[in-house]
């Protein structure tokens, strides 16, 4: 079975109607990338200095893109405060080729959690932590 998409898994959270819903979605698309990005979304100690620059959308139709945020997922580090070994200039066109290369609304959804706002999604931090505890301290 093929995974879903990221944004569809944001989608669906959102879409719950109840709390038990949202875990049990959160439960069945546990992955290392998914809690990754909880965590760069919620953790008030994960901060990014890159500022998101101007890229041109991929036209691939929705999950044919040449990349995949689970793939991308793990270079999230390079664009948090902590990353001094990359200059600045460097992590912007990182970013940028990410975001082209990956599904139009997962570059989307991941300037969202990059400026810390998916307040839509129906996540916080508690609910996170229920699904995957100990993942946001």
């Amino acid at each position: 079975m093929a995974r879903k998409l990221f944004h569809n898994i944001f989608q669906d959270i959102a879409e719950a109607p109840t709390r038990e819903d949202k875990l049990q979605i959160l439960r069945e698309n546990n992955t290392a990338p998914l809690r990754d990005l909880l965590a760069c979304a919620l953790d008030p100690k994960i901060k990014f200095d890159t500022p998101v620059p101007s890229y041109r959308e991929s036209e691939e139709t929705d999950g044919y893109a040449a990349n995949t945020l689970y793939s991308e997922a793990r270079r999230m580090y390079i664009f948090m405060d902590t990353c001094k070994h990359v200059p600045p200039t460097r992590k912007q066109q990182i970013l940028s080729q990410i975001l082209e290369s990956i599904d139009v609304s997962d570059a989307a959804l991941l300037v969202k959690i990059m400026n810390k706002n998916i307040p839509e999604c129906g996540l916080d931090i508690k609910l996170v932590n229920e699904a995957f505890p100990g993942l946001i301290k």
